[in-house]
């Protein structure tokens, strides 16, 4: 099943804040958070509903060898 995760970037790191199930709930999650952050430093990902799989798409984004 697909999960949808919400990610900050401050700097050069993206980190994960919010998830859900539905990307309409967390696309929404998103409006509120472009009240403290840059459209582009917001990014919503689908990924597998693992954490493991949510890590390995957060740690690609950021380089994984930094």
């Amino acid at each position: 099943m697909s999960y949808h995760t919400l990610l900050t970037r401050d700097g050069r790191r993206w980190s994960i804040q919010f998830g859900d199930y539905d990307w309409h709930v967390v696309n929404s999650e998103r409006a509120d958070y472009r009240r403290q952050y840059m459209a582009q430093d917001l990014k919503i990902i689908t990924t597998a509903d693992d954490q493991a799989a949510i890590d390995a798409a957060v740690a690609k984004l950021n380089g994984a060898s930094e």
